[in-house]
């Protein structure tokens, strides 16, 4: 099956810098053959060391999670250089702000966002870790074992 990472020679693409969503700019399908997961909320932010695991290919299965496959919308969040952010292994950045559906196309495969899905309309106050989650307003930080991803 296209998409699979069995063929994409098992690579993902990761896609890493800061991002920020734009309500003008609406949702975006994610196209055929591809599907997007994000690791944060739709609002909130993940600190460089999630960005890190992400970005190197490390183990995320009990970190939060959320994939979108093909045909599903997706906020069409704009990508921004990663100025500031320790990036690891090959990810793809950009020069200068561009839109994610500018970045993605058909038969990619799995595509990982190591960015922050922030939206200033809709600010969560939520930090996503390696380690858990932490929530900015109470300043509670909460393992993950508690969520159970």
């Amino acid at each position: 099956m296209v998409g699979d990472p069995e063929n994409t020679g098992g690579k993902r693409v990761t896609i890493s810098g800061h991002a920020a969503y734009d309500p003008d700019d609406g949702p975006t399908a994610v196209p055929r053959g591809t599907t997007i997961t994000t690791y944060a909320e739709h609002g909130s932010c993940i600190t460089d060391a999630l960005g890190n695991l992400i970005e190197t290919g490390g183990d995320t299965s009990g970190v939060y999670s959320k994939t979108f496959l093909p045909g599903e919308l997706i906020p069409d969040y704009t990508i921004y250089p990663p100025d500031g952010l320790n990036i690891m292994g090959t990810p793809q950045t950009v020069m200068y702000p561009t839109l994610l559906s500018k970045l993605i196309g058909e038969d990619m495969g799995p595509v990982d966002l190591a960015v922050c899905p922030y939206d200033e309309t809709c600010p969560t106050g939520i930090v996503y870790d390696v380690n858990g989650i932490f929530d900015q307003w109470t300043g509670i930080f909460k393992p993950y074992e508690r969520y159970g991803f």
